[in-house]
């Protein structure tokens, strides 16, 4: 094995021998943003080992979206997310913020998924709204859309929420950790907001959540 020295620009090591592979992450964004929302958080998950995928969710990595957007839902979004998760060849560790926080907890119930990292998740229906979006006014939508089945959700559930969020505020996200029972941990950060992932401070919930993967052996 070459020393760091005689390695050429661009040349990997060699994993050290008996290294554990950690889980792969798939990160999925919210609404009205795309995966750039998620590179920080990525970098860090990266950085402590973790590979990372961040796709785009359908029509969300184009500068002008086609009309075909508005009728665009979230049943397709989940159908995509889980042909990313088939390719990716094992079950992987869900991060989600708002939106995708929800499309997270749709795939566990109907995929394999180590963990669930749900960052202000847009609660499922059935969850009394506090807002009014198309996730969240689930009363109006005769095809429940964006239904979870909460008892097929057997992973462990992280889900951390800002103290000032005023779109899934604390509140909501208790209620959306009580459909999981004890296997769902919900935690409030101080201070922070619904863009908790690019507000001052974010970095924390990067330690925080690998923390919380390294207590279950992740």
């Amino acid at each position: 094995m070459k020393s760091p020295s005689e390695q050429r620009p661009g040349e990997a090591s060699a994993k050290p021998p008996g290294r554990a592979t950690k889980p792969k992450i798939l990160m999925i964004h919210g609404a009205f943003c795309g995966p750039w929302s998620l590179e920080g958080l990525q970098r860090k998950f990266e950085a402590a080992g973790y590979p990372c995928k961040a796709p785009a969710l359908r029509f969300h990595d184009e500068a002008r979206p086609p009309a075909a957007l508005g009728t665009t839902g979230l049943a397709d979004y989940a159908a995509d997310l889980a042909d990313e998760i088939s390719a990716l060849g094992q079950p992987p560790i869900l991060v989600g913020h708002s939106m995708g926080g929800l499309l997270a907890q749709q795939l566990a119930a109907r995929v394999p998924v180590r963990a669930l990292i749900l960052l202000a998740p847009s609660p499922p229906w059935g969850v009394p709204p506090t807002t009014l979006f198309e996730i969240m006014s689930w009363g109006l939508d005769l095809n429940h859309a964006s239904e979870v089945d909460a008892d097929a959700v057997t992973a462990p559930l992280l889900l951390l929420t800002g103290s000032e969020d005023r779109i899934n505020p604390p509140s909501t996200v208790a209620r959306i950790a009580a459909l999981y029972g004890e296997r769902a941990t919900a935690e409030v950060l101080d201070g922070m907001g619904h863009w908790l992932i690019g507000e001052p401070g974010w970095e924390k919930l990067v330690v925080r959540a690998l923390e919380w993967l390294k207590e279950r052996g992740l």
